[in-house]
């Protein structure tokens, strides 16, 4: 068991270490560069192995949080906990009020709505297995209601508007300056499950 805790210890010792060397890298480099270089960090795991290795060996309680204050990935990634709880809730299933779908080629889109005036959409390729390129990719921005239409806003800035054909679909126009691969340009989308909602 001694060897068992002393095996964890090392390992969490050498992520914290790895955490701290990756963030001294990427500061010296962004210095010399003056481009921003992000870290490579491994929350959590480096504090758990302390932690338990601390435990194993019969250190003090008091000693056992002290690797969660002293490992910068674990408090990097905790700092922006929050924002990841909060993007997480936005999108989820419990605050979806309708889903729009539609199929063009091998193209398939879906794009929901979400309380709070916001939407998330998901666009997939159907590809032969020998044939290369992007399988699926996303793309999230604002929602607001104009009568029975509703107007998106990409966080590029860009907008997109649906609609309505007073049926449960709506056709699809573009305003900007869109990848070719986020583009419904002239798509036409159906409400899916007889959704009837409103996205505000």
């Amino acid at each position: 068991m001694a060897r068992v805790s002393a095996i964890v210890f090392a390992i969490g010792l050498g992520v914290v270490a790895l955490n701290w060397v990756t963030t001294i890298i990427a500061l010296a480099e962004s210095r010399v560069t003056k481009k921003h270089v992000s870290p490579i960090w491994i929350p959590y795991v480096g504090p758990i192995g302390l932690t338990i290795g601390c435990a194993g060996k019969g250190f003090p309680v008091w000693t056992w949080f002290l690797p969660w204050a002293l490992d910068v990935g674990t408090l990097a990634f905790l700092r922006v906990t929050p924002w990841l709880v909060g993007e997480m809730w936005r999108y989820s299933r419990f605050t979806r009020t309708m889903t729009i779908v539609g199929r063009r080629d091998n193209q398939s889109a879906q794009l929901s709505l979400h309380r709070g005036g916001f939407y998330l959409l998901k666009k997939k390729w159907q590809r032969e297995m020998t044939e290369t390129g992007i399988v699926e990719l996303g793309e999230s921005g604002t929602c607001s209601v104009d009568g029975p239409d509703f107007v998106l806003k990409t966080d590029s800035g860009n907008t997109r508007r649906l609609s309505s054909n007073g049926d449960g679909s709506y056709a699809v126009t573009e305003c900007g300056d869109f990848p070719e691969n986020y583009s419904l340009q002239d798509w036409v989308l159906h409400v899916r499950n007889g959704e009837i909602s409103q996205c505000s």
